[in-house]
């Protein structure tokens, strides 16, 4: 992503006029200028959006923004590095993550009145400016505050589909493979202007639970063959 190219995705979508959501991204910033990883909004003004999720400044600090206003952490996107980091609000608090490190900002970041835009990454769709300069390469959103535990999940690499995965409304994985950047969950597919495939680090999906063979002797000196199948359980 340059600045100017972005993947939109139509209109509907987002988390609606939600109290509480969370949005992740794998993403990697080479410039310090302002910039949006991904947003539903239509323009700049009060209700113009529903939420945004990026940089600011030359220092990259994490932004989030509803309804036009924008707040600013402290925690920033390093530079020209991949990160993991994440923002989860209700009405009352912002967490944000970065690479594990957490901050926390009180204010009522509930998601903004704009239901009806459509979600891009990379840009604001309709602006010609807040363009992110560098490299995306996952975008979740949650429609639920994500806990403390699911946060840290996030930050050492688990996949987004295996965190609170009942509350999941989007998962894009920027792979640069298909034209459409298809949007995992909620069925979305994506119009891309601009943008160029690059290598990323490592992204892990669940894989189709195993079974495991244990052999046992029988009583009577025969051999009896048992299948036992190990879940994993309480994830998400």
């Amino acid at each position: 992503f340059d600045g100017n190219d972005q993947i939109s995705y139509g209109t509907g979508g987002g988390v609606g006029a939600s109290s509480a959501w969370s949005v992740f991204a794998l993403a990697r910033a080479t410039s310090g200028a302002d910039g949006q990883l991904v947003c539903k909004r239509d323009s700049f003004g009060s209700g113009g959006n529903q939420f945004c999720f990026g940089r600011a400044g030359a220092s990259r600090v994490i932004n989030i923004s509803k309804d036009g206003t924008f707040h600013e952490f402290a925690l920033a996107w390093p530079n020209s590095t991949w990160a993991r980091g994440s923002v989860s609000c209700d009405g009352t608090s912002a967490i944000a993550n970065m690479n594990g490190t957490e901050e926390t900002q009180t204010a009522n970041w509930s998601s903004g009145s704009g239901t009806g835009q459509a979600i891009g990454i990379g840009r604001l769709i309709t602006e010609a400016s807040e363009g992110w300069v560098g490299d995306i390469a996952e975008v979740a959103l949650w429609n639920v505050k994500l806990s403390a535990a699911h946060r840290a999940m996030l930050a050492v690499g688990c996949p987004p589909l295996m965190v609170a995965p009942e509350s999941l409304v989007h998962y894009w994985r920027v792979t640069g493979v298909y034209t459409t950047e298809p949007d995992l969950v909620g069925g979305l597919s994506g119009t891309i202007t601009g943008t160029t495939a690059t290598s990323n680090p490592r992204m892990f999906l669940p894989a189709r639970a195993q079974g495991r063979r244990f052999t046992t002797a029988a009583g009577g000196g025969g051999v009896t063959t048992r299948r036992y199948s190990l879940s994993l359980t309480g994830v998400g």
